[in-house]
């Protein structure tokens, strides 16, 4: 099921390149108010931030990992890039 999920999440991003700013902050209210409080999404433009829910009514903020290390989805942390396989949708074109 997550995987599901994380597919048809990269498919929406993936589509929503004409218009990334909005159609990201709108895709990432749904997931915070389907998912709540504590919920964590990764940027997809930046390796080395990802999104924290807050509440269950989409409210949501960007955070950043220290300097030299990227979000990792697996352990929902901040890790060494060695360690995760992270690509920025945006370095694929």
């Amino acid at each position: 099921m997550k995987s599901a999920i994380a597919l048809a999440l990269f498919a929406i991003l993936a589509t929503a390149y004409c218009h990334p700013n909005r159609q990201i902050q709108v895709i990432l209210n749904e997931l915070c108010v389907q998912h709540g409080d504590g919920y964590l999404v990764p940027d997809i433009a930046d390796c080395s931030k990802f999104y924290e829910c807050v509440g269950s009514a989409g409210t949501h903020f960007q955070l950043a990992c220290p300097s030299g290390l990227v979000y990792n989805t697996n352990l929902k942390a901040c890790d060494y890039p060695d360690s995760t396989r992270c690509s920025n949708i945006f370095d694929l074109q």
